[in-house]
């Protein structure tokens, strides 16, 4: 337990900010992965172009799968905006006047909102369900930049949640490489979405149908889907040319962890994501290829955090 931080005390069990933290972190993951379900399923139309309420009520009564998968996304997503207020206010109760834990905690809230806007206008333009209109293959890359932003908020908030913070004084290239990490991770990410759209709207049933649409005009979205892979491959050489790098340079244990956790993630990664494609992109495949992409992220702010720590000076 953190020395000063008060516990939360929920019957027997008594959670430290920390670990609240990492526990919202999980939690948002599965959100997450509920999100890329809904929209495998095509059941992001289940209520309507109706924001926030669902075909005009707060709680539907129907039997309708799609209804009620995405009528749960809407009800989960809410948790994970109670949870990202909890935060906020145990960090701004908990810890002192310009402490980080405030900052990130506040940046992870307004995250979580701008999700919820991005969400809201995808129902209301109604880019759900089987659309294919142009507004949706943009935005849904959008909408994954920022679920990994307030997923990398909630993590950092856990970071940097010490009673007393170091002050991080990283030199150059660690922080040169640390934002060129993130940024690529993010693209990586992004394009991904837009892959995994294309997977949803337009399935193929042998690669050979895949590659013949790729020089289709009418199904634009599967030659987008040329930029995931392409950006992958570079992108996975030089995040574990860095992670090797980085572990070499530093002793810290934690970095160290990262740094392989990182490598293994991203084998296992390109290994998902080429059954993925031979496979024709099945559902139960997408959702732990997304589950990978997040621990893939968890493992780059993990090192990014570890390195850009090295070289700290203990706050007096």
């Amino acid at each position: 337990m953190q020395q000063g931080i008060k516990p939360l005390t929920l019957g027997p069990v008594k959670l430290d900010f920390t670990t609240f933290a990492w526990l919202l972190f999980g939690y948002n993951v599965l959100v997450i992965l509920w999100g890329a379900w809904v929209r495998i399923t095509g059941s992001g139309a289940g209520c309507g172009d109706h924001w926030p309420d669902c075909n005009g009520t707060i709680i539907p009564r129907t039997d309708q799968v799609e209804t009620l998968i995405e009528f749960a996304h809407r009800v989960t997503s809410a948790l994970s905006g109670v949870g990202a207020i909890g935060l906020v206010v145990w960090a701004f109760r908990g810890y002192p006047k310009g402490h980080p834990a405030r900052a990130v905690s506040a940046w992870h809230l307004g995250f979580v909102i701008l999700e919820g806007l991005v969400g809201a206008l995808l129902v209301n333009r109604r880019w759900v369900g089987q659309d294919e209109s142009l507004g949706r293959a943009l935005f849904m890359p959008i909408h994954m930049a920022n679920t990994l932003m307030l997923t990398g908020t909630v993590a950092l908030a856990a970071l940097r949640s010490q009673v007393k913070p170091a002050v991080l004084r990283p030199p150059m290239w660690v922080k040169t490489t640390v934002v060129l990490a993130i940024i690529g991770t993010i693209l990586m990410g992004m394009t991904g979405a837009v892959a995994a759209l294309g997977n949803t709207l337009n399935p193929v049933s042998s690669l050979q149908e895949g590659l013949d649409r790729v020089f289709s005009p009418r199904y634009y979205l599967d030659q987008l889907k040329l930029l995931h892979p392409s950006l992958t491959i570079v992108t996975s050489v030089l995040l574990v040319a860095w992670a090797r790098f980085m572990g070499s340079r530093f002793q810290s244990p934690p970095l160290k962890n990262a740094a392989s956790l990182l490598q293994f993630t991203i084998l296992f990664q390109v290994i998902a994501g080429i059954f993925n494609y031979a496979l024709h992109a099945p559902g139960w495949l997408q959702v732990l290829h997304l589950l990978l992409a997040c621990l893939l992220w968890l493992a780059v702010i993990l090192l990014g955090y570890h390195g850009w720590v090295q070289h700290e000076k203990e706050t007096p």
